[in-house]
C-alpha cells in the first residue's frame, strides 16, 4: 500500500520519495472521498505525510496536515479511540518542535484545545 512505501522511506530519511507516495494516497483517497469509510484511510494518510514533514524539519506543514488529519478524525471516531490519540501525539511532538524552534519555554497543550 501506498501510505507503507511513504513511511519505508520516511523512515530510510528518503524524504522527497515519502513524500511522493503519500501523496499519491491522498489523491487516490479524496477522489473516493465520496465513499465515506475512505474518510479514515485519508486520515492516517494525512498522519503520516505530518510526521514526513516533521522528519524534514517543516514544522509548519506537519502541524497543518496533522491538524487536518485530526479534524476528519475527531468527525468519525469516538472521542477515546486511539487513532485520535497516536495523531494528537504526533501534533503534540511537532508542537513541541516548534517550539523549541522558536525557543519558546512554555508549552501549555491545553492552550490549544488539545487536552
Amino acid at each position: 500500500d501506498m501510505n507503507t512505501l511513504g513511511e519505508c522511506y520516511r523512515l530510510r530519511e528518503e524524504y522527497d520519495n515519502a513524500i511522493s507516495w503519500y501523496d499519491k494516497s491522498r489523491q487516490l483517497l479524496t477522489r473516493l472521498q465520496s465513499l465515506h469509510y475512505r474518510d479514515l484511510d485519508l486520515a492516517s494518510t494525512l498522519c503520516g505525510l505530518s510526521r514526513v514533514y516533521q522528519s524534514k524539519g517543516n514544522i509548519a506543514e506537519a502541524l497543518r496536515v496533522c491538524s487536518e488529519a485530526l479534524e476528519v478524525e475527531e468527525q468519525r471516531l469516538p472521542a477515546a479511540h486511539p487513532d485520535i490519540a497516536m495523531c494528537e501525539n504526533t501534533l503534540f511532538v511537532s508542537l513541541n518542535v516548534w517550539y523549541l524552534v522558536f525557543d519558546i519555554t512554555v508549552c501549555s497543550y491545553d492552550a490549544f484545545g488539545l487536552v
